[in-house]
């Protein structure tokens, strides 16, 4: 799959890339594994280069449920310059068959907030340029250490964020009472 990325729509918009998106599902008989089993390599090559860089784990880290719709969403991720690179699988399962509908790529920050097409170049860009390795037992287990230590990162800002927001709501609480107070007294007092 080939994706233009000179356009000032690409650059400025969130980053995604839906490699399959299936009006028709493709069915596998899914009898003797579970979606959690799945394995995928998402390869990103820069043709001008030769570099290559993969951006989802190989097993996933993650397995829910959509709240909605009931799919299954196998997630595949890895962390390369404090952004997290998403791989999701959507599909579902009916009659004995496993359904693939979708597999898209999502690029966020720390905070959870999209990452722009131009700021997902420039870190495949740095991910390309950095150092090799093979992919044993031992990376692997660093990936998802990697994982795991962004997501409660992300968490833990997230709850940061929420007590700042409380303690500012206080604040105006507050000052709206001693306002409020405070034209009461001068109209009394007159």
């Amino acid at each position: 799959m080939e994706t233009s990325t000179s356009s000032s729509w690409f650059l400025a918009s969130p980053f995604r890339v839906d490699a399959v998106e299936c009006k028709d599902p493709v069915r596998m008989a899914s009898a003797s594994f579970s979606p959690a089993e799945l394995e995928l390599s998402w390869i990103v090559v820069d043709p001008r280069s030769g570099r290559a860089v993969n951006v989802s784990s190989r097993r996933a880290v993650a397995v829910d449920r959509h709240w909605y719709t009931g799919e299954t969403l196998v997630r595949y991720a890895v962390v390369l310059g404090g952004s997290k690179f998403e791989a999701t699988i959507t599909c579902s399962e009916e009659a004995g068959c496993l359904n693939l509908r979708e597999v898209s790529l999502t690029v966020e920050d720390a905070d959870g907030a999209a990452v722009s097409g131009e700021g997902s170049l420039r870190l495949l860009a740095a991910a390309m340029d950095g150092p090799r390795s093979k992919a044993g037992e031992r990376e692997r287990e660093e990936a998802k250490r990697r994982y795991e230590e962004f997501v409660r990162s992300k968490r833990g800002r997230k709850e940061s964020k929420a007590r700042r927001e409380v303690l500012v709501d206080l604040c105006c609480s507050a000052v709206s009472a001693v306002a409020v107070l405070g034209f009461i007294a001068s109209v009394v007092l007159r």
